[in-house]
């Protein structure tokens, strides 16, 4: 049986502006995440690359989750349902400061920042209304 190649169609607002990921299932909070993957995206980690480590580095010493975090830092739509660290009462609102100082925290680097980089790879986060549909269809057989 053929499959519809709508399956793969993607929304370019969406891939750019960001879809809310939610690291933990059951819970609120969300973090609006670009696309992680093509042409912009790899033009932005490589812009980051340069600025962390200079233009003459070498690749075996570039630490991808640090860059990873700061590409989140920078492009990063949105965020909810987040408390502030040291004061659970106080939800903490978004910003671009904000943003930057969550994952400049070098203590989520291998948790958080590898589950939005992995689900913000996932183009079914970034589909068109046709792409669903057409997952959907698919479900059904």
């Amino acid at each position: 049986m053929s499959v519809n190649l709508s399956v793969f169609a993607e929304d370019t607002h969406k891939q750019s502006s960001g879809v809310p990921i939610y690291p933990l299932s059951g819970e609120d909070m969300f973090f609006s995440v670009p696309r992680v993957g093509g042409f912009e995206y790899n033009k932005q980690i490589q812009a980051i690359i340069k600025s962390i480590y200079g233009i003459y580095h070498n690749h075996e010493d570039v630490c991808m989750a640090t860059v990873h975090a700061a590409w989140l830092g920078e492009y990063v739509t949105d965020f909810g349902g987040i408390c502030d660290a040291s004061d659970d009462s106080k939800d903490l609102e978004f910003s671009r400061a904000n943003c930057r100082a969550i994952f400049a925290n070098k203590a989520y680097h291998n948790s958080l920042v590898g589950i939005l980089i992995n689900k913000a790879s996932s183009f079914e986060y970034y589909l068109t209304e046709e792409g669903r549909e057409a997952i959907e269809e698919l479900k059904k057989r």
